[in-house]
């Protein structure tokens, strides 16, 4: 199998050239092929890069920039847009399902899958300026965030029993691999020493799996520790 390389090509009069080699051909063959029309076309080359197409690809490699030392880093806020087009174009077919969903819920009565649905979409809408991907420290972090896949409802399998305050609520993280994520957090209410509620405060991403959650056991001697599950939502194949 061919290791994947783009070939980004700086010229001498400021402007930039990307060329993504074929599937047969390597990036060395690749490079030699654009260093050939390039001096063919009397454009004279600065510098060359073999990159990752995950870091520089057809989305991003106009935000790409040398540093004065010659390293290549991509311009932060065009990355960020550029993570964002995608998020806009990813949650189209969500919210087509979640509208489905909500005329279900309309025609069954159901008012709780009706208002579960009606949060979700807002929470989709709000995405583009709610996200968190200036936490993340690297560009190209940023390119493999995956803000979808999220933790969206905790349900109490077990409300616990002796507990005077509220415990602390746990949610494992998702798997930081090809793609990264948030880790979901949640807080509890406690009402006549059991959990009345557990409610998100972040609900995360990312997560390909269903996260255990833990919940502290309590403070008084003799009582049951409180359990939950977590349901995911919103999800978006991811491709490495």
């Amino acid at each position: 199998m061919l290791t994947r390389k783009n070939i980004l090509i700086f010229l001498k009069n400021g402007e930039k050239k990307l060329f993504i080699p074929s599937a047969e051909e390597t990036p060395e063959e690749c490079l030699e092929n654009a260093l050939s029309v390039m001096e063919k076309s009397d454009l004279e080359v600065e510098k060359h890069f073999l990159v990752d197409p995950d870091f520089v690809g057809m989305d991003t490699f106009n935000s790409a920039y040398q540093t004065k030392h010659g390293a290549l880093m991509l311009e932060r806020q065009s990355v960020i847009k550029t993570k964002i087009d995608e998020v806009r174009r990813n949650r189209v077919p969500l919210f087509q399902e979640l509208d489905l969903e909500s005329l279900m819920a309309l025609e069954g009565n159901d008012s709780e899958k009706l208002d579960k649905t009606v949060k979700n979409k807002k929470f989709l809408r709000d995405m583009p300026q709610k996200h968190k991907l200036n936490m993340l420290p690297k560009e190209k972090d940023i390119l493999r965030c995956n803000l979808f896949n999220n933790v969206m409802l905790v349900t109490l399998t077990n409300s616990g029993s002796g507990y005077t305050k509220p415990p602390t609520v746990t949610i494992e993280s998702p798997k930081q691999e090809d793609f990264i994520g948030f880790t979901a957090r949640a807080v509890s209410k406690v009402e006549n020493n059991k959990i009345s509620e557990i409610k998100l405060i972040d609900h995360g991403s990312n997560y390909n799996f269903i996260p255990n959650i833990s919940i502290s056991p309590p403070d008084s001697e003799g009582g049951v520790q409180a359990t939950a599950v977590a349901e995911i939502s919103n999800i978006v194949e991811t491709k490495s």
